[in-house]
């Protein structure tokens, strides 16, 4: 049976976290991956590596760099439309797909005259935010890190590294 994304030593029943007999390691693994795939025609966000896959994401853009929130209750990825990228954010079954905030919007945030489009994000807290690492393309790789709220799409900036200071 699917673990439906348990986490290692959780216990799962019908397909669903909860009572019962373990999950293997291993099969829990395999039923809660998220990876990208362009077996669909574009890049989509599927879920697990066993017998049954299943394609979360289904749109006419690509979707990339799909993240686990920390309690597992939500995935957040990468969507490339033609405004522009963009984070979106899913259900672990692939429901609710929302757009929660423009990479342009990142940009705008932080005191850079000119910035890149920033994969490189984690979920942080208790899964209620995200946090982005923004870098000056002008500047000599300076970064900004941006915090963005995930209920409101609210965003924070509030750490700045100059790359030129090292550290001893």
């Amino acid at each position: 049976g699917s673990c439906g994304g348990c986490e290692a030593g959780e216990t799962c029943v019908e397909g669903a976290c909860g009572g019962g007999a373990e999950c293997d390691d291993l099969e829990c693994f395999l039923d809660g991956a998220i990876y990208v795939s362009d077996a669909s025609g574009n890049y989509d966000i599927w879920k697990g590596l066993g017998d049954q896959p299943e394609v979360l994401t289904s749109s006419n853009d690509d979707d990339f760099f799909p993240r686990w929130s920390r309690d597992r209750s939500r995935i957040a990825y990468v969507r490339e439309k033609s405004k522009g990228k963009q984070i979106w954010l899913m259900n672990p079954d692939g429901t609710e797909q929302k757009k929660l905030v423009y990479f342009s919007d990142l940009c705008d945030a932080v005191p850079f005259s000119s910035c890149n489009q920033p994969t490189n994000f984690t979920w942080a807290g208790d899964s209620t935010y995200l946090v982005f690492q923004v870098d000056d393309t002008k500047n000599d790789g300076n970064s900004t890190f941006v915090r963005v709220d995930v209920p409101s799409g609210a965003t924070l900036v509030f750490h700045t590294v100059d790359a030129k200071v090292k550290g001893g």
